[in-house]
């Protein structure tokens, strides 16, 4: 009797005590986190096409972005994890390239034991084993290598793509990525990308190769690089120099960086060899070299300088051109999330033009001068 008195109230008080006791646990093995950047200035530019110009600028610091990630723990040190990143311009709040989620969208497995594994819209292995050296990256101003031909800053994003970076052991970490045609034709708009990192101490190391094959919107456009590859205006060398008509056969790049860190002082450098062949048989190859220092003469005061060379040599015809590329610049830092930040860039040019990074080419055979504020805040 008193046993069926009390189950009444006793055995739904249990069951919903219970319920919320494993559903807190299960919300906290799992997260996601909303996160962004949002950059821009005002700067003076002394040459494009032409003409001086006073311009806004966006993604001046660093490139706009918004996004969710995600990660629930699976037990045993396995973890889903997936990545939703958007990007944007902060004049005029539109997305870049036309894509909701243009920087990366992809979704995997990671595990301490095992690396990580990912599929989806992603960075290829060039921009995650050798951007941070470059002089654009780790100091400030919008110095990138010539039309970023190299593509270490991540201009061009590959769709289809899996990726694979393996455990780091003793300061070693490897990274394979392949893209996919999505064609009958596996060789029409894929990429292959792979590098290895060393880190140890104040010293760090990046190697990375990457080969693209028949990439852009006209031979697949549901490849592997498409509208990033064939739609800004800032990336030079995808088509032909005899005619904007004729698209890229194959770019292949491989490149070396390193960094050593002297205190608050941090010395970079990086090297890379890019070759374009053309679909009219024509070819360009150019090598980029890039040195910079960055140093924390405050606590919240960053100073840097660096300097790019690129020599270029075009084959199926004669001509050589080359460029030099100057930068310098000081980055206050009101807060750990908020910076604010003067730069110089100086570009000067051989049979070619200037271009910097979110800003229009120069006329033909013109340098030119950009002198920028700009501002970021994290969140």
């Amino acid at each position: 009797m008193g046993t069926s008195r009390f189950a009444p109230v006793f055995c739904p008080t249990v069951c919903v005590a219970a319920g919320l006791i494993f559903s807190a646990a299960s919300y906290a093995q799992s997260s996601v986190t909303l996160y962004g950047i949002i950059s821009g200035g005002i700067g003076y530019v002394s040459n494009e096409g032409g003409k001086p110009a006073i311009t806004a600028l966006s993604g001046t610091l660093q490139n706009n972005r918004w996004g969710l990630q995600g990660i629930e723990d699976l037990g045993g040190g396995l973890q889903a994890i997936f990545a939703l990143d958007n990007a944007f311009n902060t004049m005029n709040g539109n997305t870049a390239y036309g894509l909701m989620f243009g920087r990366q969208a992809y979704v995997g497995l990671s595990g301490a034991p095992w690396g990580m594994i990912t599929l989806g819209r992603q960075f290829e292995v060039s921009f995650d084993y050798l951007s941070e050296y470059s002089m654009m990256a780790a100091g400030t101003g919008l110095g990138a290598h010539i039309g970023d031909n190299d593509n270490i800053l991540g201009s061009v994003h590959y769709n289809n793509s899996i990726k694979y970076r393996m455990p780091t052991v003793r300061g070693v970490q490897g990274e394979l990525m392949y893209a996919m045609s999505n064609t009958s034709s596996a060789a029409e708009n894929r990429l292959f990308s792979a590098g290895v990192s060393y880190e140890q101490g104040p010293l760090k190391m990046g190697v990375a190769y990457s080969d693209l094959t028949r990439p852009g919107t006209v031979i697949n456009a549901s490849g592997a690089a498409t509208v990033d590859y064939t739609g800004v205006p800032f990336v030079l060398f995808h088509t032909s120099p005899l005619s904007a008509s004729v698209g890229v056969k194959e770019q292949r790049v491989v490149g070396v960086g390193g960094r050593y860190k002297l205190g608050s002082v941090a010395l970079a450098a990086i090297i890379t060899d890019v070759r374009f062949n053309y679909l009219d048989n024509t070819s360009l190859h150019l090598t980029n070299y890039d040195a910079n220092v960055a140093w924390f003469a405050q606590p919240d005061v960053k100073l840097s300088v660096g300097y790019t060379y690129t020599s270029g040599k075009y084959g199926g015809f004669e001509r050589s051109s080359h460029w030099n590329m100057a930068q310098t610049g000081i980055d206050y830092f009101l807060s750990k999330r908020t910076d604010l930040a003067l730069f110089v860039n100086y570009g000067m040019v051989h049979d070619g033009q200037v271009v910097m990074y979110t800003v229009s080419p120069s006329a033909m055979n013109a340098n030119q001068l950009l002198i920028a504020a700009a501002y970021r805040h994290k969140f």
